[in-house]
């Protein structure tokens, strides 16, 4: 899958090695604040591995 690309974005499909830069956003209170709260690396994880193994109902 190709990279979306804006004059100010470009989208790419996820990959293992984003999970740093999920846990960033997924640890980050103000981020979380009406989103269920943060969460543990281990519930990022796991989440980020469950998006991966279904991508085709995320796309």
């Amino acid at each position: 899958m190709m990279p979306l690309t804006t004059e100010r974005c470009v989208l790419t499909p996820l990959f293992i090695k984003h999970l740093p830069t999920m846990v960033k956003l997924y640890r980050n209170a103000e981020v979380r604040e009406y989103l269920g709260g943060i969460r543990t690396i281990e519930e990022v994880k796991e989440q980020m591995e469950n998006m991966l193994m279904n991508l085709s109902s995320y796309y």
